[in-house]
């Protein structure tokens, strides 16, 4: 992986606006590289400790579903959403184990990112601090707000 610069687009949203839409989209493209979880919850959980018991209750029931499923249907592929599933539980409240988890979605794209539609409760100073975290890990910050009218 080379050292350049990668952008790194978040985008928040309001629910049911069309958030999973634009990740099946940029998946698709081939400068865009995003891990098999579209919502990852990172800064949300980090800012919000509130938060993490409810997602982490829940996000340890899904790994726990995927580990089963795929003992009995092994695959490559069910094998490594299950690693991608289970760094996400162990990235919450954690900045760098989230910084980390979205890194390792970069196959050969220049654009990495993060759809998360709950992220729309964070404040503008929460923003500004997630934006000053991107830059010190090397990515470039852009924000996409999507929202119904």
């Amino acid at each position: 992986m080379s050292k350049e610069r990668l952008t790194f687009f978040l985008c928040v949203g309001a629910e049911k606006a069309g958030t999973t839409w634009i990740y099946d989209h940029l998946r698709s493209h081939p400068e865009c590289d995003l891990l098999p979880i579209k919502e990852i919850r990172g800064l949300d959980t980090y800012f919000l400790p509130e938060l993490r018991p409810r997602f982490v209750k829940s996000t340890r029931t899904a790994v726990w579903h995927r580990f089963k499923s795929t003992l009995r249907y092994p695959s490559a592929n069910r094998i490594r959403a299950l690693a991608v599933h289970w760094r996400r539980y162990r990235s919450v409240g954690n900045l760098d184990r989230y910084f980390d988890l979205v890194r390792s979605a970069r196959a050969s794209g220049t654009v990495v990112g993060d759809i998360t539609p709950p992220y729309a409760v964070l404040t503008a100073g929460e923003f500004l601090s997630s934006r000053e975290a991107f830059l010190h890990r090397g990515l470039t910050p852009r924000v996409l707000f999507v929202m119904l009218v």
